[in-house]
């Protein structure tokens, strides 16, 4: 990595031109954000009083709060400032409040901001999708522009340079030109190398018993002199690696069921390659859950273990029951659903990139190499987060000239995964684009139509307060699709963090209540009104949920078996490809 080659240049290009803003010369515009600012801009001129009115509003309530800043005493003033500027962690910092000339330079920024997404707000005649589309684009240059990102108007900034004699500016430049040179879209969230798979992470012990093409099987050692009977599998995400549920001793979610006396296994996902390109998602179905059920079946004897399915890994679990149930074959005993759609009609914010135009797009990309590549999918959700995934570390790694700190979760979404050309695209088109999974018989798997209300075991399901990629209410429609009693449980945070929630650290909440019984017709808002809201993880509760269903405690059972043997110990190799 000390130079820059012709096919550095090509990946960092490919890495760019991903983003939701960025071009090509053949797809100019394939998120449709110039039509959307089109429609904003005849709106407006058909109500031209509106921006004016706007503008007179937002100047008077400006001029009111810089008055109180600079025509009091210092003290009086420096307190004002950061009364106004702590809604924004961009400007929290004291320096931009105790200098008169930056709180006034921040705060003509956050009232300019603030004026840009109301103008859009109320521009009349505007469809949903149009409106949130131009927001979220508006938000992308609104936030590029904010003065914390321009080295010359941060005071921290400044401040640091004077200190260092320019040595920040310099580190600065380094941080961003080893991120040209990784192909990297957004700026490193934690430093490479701090984190060592299999040592730090993924590191409760076990031992892979079952690989194929698509996927390794890990079996977790034992903890306890007994066992519930009914073993348990994960079937986590394949967008990432399955470690997310593992992130060293006291944050695995692995471990810590494993200490609660469960027989564990999980999937670790394949890493897939160009030549994997028409691998399908009914291939993930036979070869992935259907392999692994199998596999888990002939160790334990167990035909029906229970089932744990994260986020796309969920969904995967839902239309594994829903075929099995439809096959006749023995079902899983109980499923529990982290953070998972089985209806999309609202998939929060990623629904403005995933129109028909988008996916065409999206399709001719992975065409050509025969897959999606993981860090393009990052980089679409860290522009979802944009201040809080971007521009903060934009201004502390390339501006302040810090190494970011390390961060296990951080290392875990660098360390992204391809996804096949052909199952990606019959996943966006049929999930996504035509919500086909809670129709009856719309989908088929191997021939067998999908239908989710002969789906008749427990569930446990889990949605997140702020989850903006499996949004808390879409989670919670789930008992609309299938004929299940589902056990609700809604956690503080979000995709990730809210799932991560280890009983040890008693951060957070969650809200609870007795199960709900399909057909149920009720929103979260008034399912949340009359829950149970409790303090720390709500992995105690599913803890409990689970004891209930999964037998007796017996003596564990062998690692491996005659048929599976052991292969290798955990965490396998798969998880290590790149």
């Amino acid at each position: 990595m000390g130079h820059t080659d012709h096919n550095d240049t090509k990946k960092n290009w490919t890495s760019l031109s991903s983003l939701p803003f960025s071009f090509k010369s053949q797809d100019i515009d394939p998120f449709s954000a110039g039509p959307s600012f089109q429609a904003l801009t005849a709106s407006l001129l058909t109500r031209p009083w509106i921006p004016m009115q706007k503008t007179i509003q937002l100047t008077t309530e400006q001029t009111k709060l810089l008055a109180s800043i600079f025509l009091t005493s210092k003290e009086k003033g420096v307190e004002a400032a950061k009364q106004a500027l702590k809604k924004d962690r961009r400007f929290s910092a004291d320096e931009w409040s105790d200098n008169r000339r930056y709180s006034a330079l921040a705060l003509s920024y956050m009232y300019w901001r603030r004026g840009v997404m109301e103008l859009i707000d109320e521009a009349p005649g505007l469809d949903e999708i149009t409106r949130l589309k131009t927001k979220f684009f508006a938000e992308q240059m609104v936030d590029m522009m904010a003065p914390s990102n321009v080295p010359f108007l941060n005071p921290q900034v400044i401040e640091a340079a004077k200190e260092s004699r320019g040595r920040s500016l310099v580190h600065g430049l380094r941080n961003w030109l080893g991120d040209i040179r990784k192909g990297n879209s957004v700026p490193t969230q934690s430093p490479e190398g701090a984190f060592v798979v299999g040592k730090d992470l993924a590191n409760t012990p076990g031992e892979v018993v079952a690989r194929n093409h698509l996927c390794e099987v890990i079996q977790y050692t034992p903890t306890t002199e007994k066992v519930y009977s009914k073993p348990l599998l994960i079937i986590p995400p394949w967008i990432n690696k399955f470690y997310i549920l593992d992130l060293g001793e006291k944050k695995s979610y692995i471990r810590y069921m494993v200490e609660q006396g469960y027989t564990v296994f999980i999937i670790s996902w394949k890493n897939p390659t160009a030549d994997m390109a028409d691998t399908s998602f009914a291939d993930y179905v036979t070869h992935g859950t259907l392999f692994a059920k199998d596999v888990v079946a002939n160790i334990t004897k167990d035909k029906n273990p229970a089932a744990v399915g994260y986020c796309i890994g969920g969904t995967l679990l839902g239309v594994t029951q829903a075929y099995l149930k439809q096959s006749g074959e023995e079902p899983f005993a109980n499923l529990t659903f982290f953070t998972t759609m089985l209806d999309f009609h609202d998939p929060g914010e990623v629904k403005l990139f995933l129109d028909e135009r988008s996916i065409r797009h999206i399709e001719a990309n992975m065409n050509k190499k025969g897959f999606l590549d993981g860090s393009e999918m990052g980089s679409t959700f860290a522009y979802l987060r944009a201040k809080d995934l971007l521009w903060n570390y934009f201004v502390d790694n390339y501006l302040l000239g810090k190494t970011p700190r390390p961060f296990d979760i951080l290392h875990w979404n660098a360390d992204s995964t391809r996804m096949p050309a052909k199952m990606h695209s019959w996943y966006l088109r049929n999930m996504y684009l035509n919500n086909l999974l809670r129709v009856p018989g719309a989908l088929q798997i191997n021939g067998t139509a999908l239908d989710l209300t002969n789906i008749t075991e427990d569930v446990y399901c889990v949605g997140c307060e702020t989850d903006h990629i499996a949004p808390a209410a879409t989670v919670f429609s789930m008992h609309d699709h299938t004929r299940a009693k589902v056990r609700y449980v809604l956690g503080s945070s979000g995709h990730i963090a809210g799932i991560v929630n280890p009983v040890s650290r008693g951060k957070g909440y969650h809200y609870v209540s007795d199960p709900i019984q399909a057909p149920h017709h009720s929103d979260l808002e008034t399912w949340k009104a009359t829950s149970n809201k409790k303090d720390g993880s709500w992995w105690t509760d599913h803890v409990a949920w689970l004891g209930e269903r999964c037998g007796k405690k017996v003596k564990p059972p062998k690692v491996g078996s005659k048929t599976f043997p052991v292969l290798e110990a955990a965490p396998g190799k798969y998880v290590m490809e790149s």
